[in-house]
């Protein structure tokens, strides 16, 4: 009798794993294994390629998105110190001096105020440095890099 005890909550987790086997994948975005730092991204991507959308699958479209961003964002952080920073440092300088010699000349407050906008959004983002992915200029996906995301109709 002890053994039928031990036999039934084993046969009932088997039960419960062979039968989730036979379900229809869950609808919407399946987020496992998502990085934390890119759910917000691949929400968007998934919700983007949803819209009007039926010949592909948009959770394999948003990882290749997520892939992508990431090998891009890793090459961008390993160029960073030695590009990417002085490059930034010398746009806010000349972007600067442009605000001085437009205030100088008394520019029109609209292009100065724009001008301003400009300048903190630079100096925001190297003061943020790495730690910007939301910002990252992301190159566009290389054509038929989601071929593979298609769905057999």
């Amino acid at each position: 009798m002890n053994h039928a005890f031990l036999w039934l909550p084993l046969m009932a987790i088997l039960v419960t794993i062979l039968s989730s086997c036979s379900e229809n994948p869950p609808a919407g975005p399946d987020l496992s294994a998502i990085n934390e730092r890119d759910i917000a991204f691949f929400n968007e991507t998934y919700n983007r390629c949803n819209i009007n959308n039926s010949t592909n699958d948009c959770n394999c479209v948003a990882r290749v998105n997520i892939d992508h961003r990431t090998a891009a964002y890793n090459t961008y952080s390993a160029a960073y110190d030695t590009t990417h920073k002085p490059a930034l440092g010398q746009q806010i300088k000349t972007l600067g001096a442009t605000l001085i010699e437009k205030t100088a000349n008394r520019s029109d407050e609209r292009v100065l105020a724009a001008l301003e906008d400009e300048l903190h959004k630079l100096e925001q983002k190297l003061e943020n440095g790495l730690n910007d992915i939301e910002n990252f200029n992301l190159p566009f996906l290389p054509p038929g890099v989601t071929d593979n995301c298609k769905l057999a109709l």
